[in-house]
């Protein structure tokens, strides 16, 4: 953790993710950047709450407000939306929820929701 506020890139997306862990109750047991052993890659956090354990990755679009500022994009049907999700979960054992906490810039409308759909019927790791 402590390296993604060396950076001043990152920390944006760092203090985002502390406002997602933070909405939790009764946090314990907070590992942050928890390693999908099945690859390279790694989810947000992972942590217990209320006796429950779970996965958490965040994602801050930017993407979208950078989008309507610069012009190339005026929804949100660019090509990585919901695919840079990909690989972060892993269910080895059915002892844990998770979860992908989304901060956008644009509301949620209906193109929000039905690619949303789309992408958690193709993913039975996401909760």
């Amino acid at each position: 953790m402590r390296q993604h506020f060396l950076n001043f890139e990152n920390h944006l997306d760092t203090i985002e993710e502390l406002i997602w862990l933070g909405r939790w109750h009764a946090v314990q047991n907070v590992v942050a950047e928890s390693p999908n052993p099945n690859n390279n890659k790694d989810i947000d956090w992972e942590f217990s709450s209320c006796g429950v354990r779970l996965g958490l990755e965040v994602k801050h679009w930017r993407k979208e407000w950078i989008g309507i500022l610069d012009g190339k994009h005026k929804s949100r049907y660019y090509i990585d939306c919901f695919e840079s999700l990909d690989g972060k979960f892993h269910r080895p054992t059915y002892d844990r929820i998770n979860i992908a906490c989304i901060s956008t810039y644009l509301a949620a409308d209906s193109d929000f929701h039905s690619r949303a759909n789309e992408y958690l019927a193709k993913h039975s790791e996401l909760d």
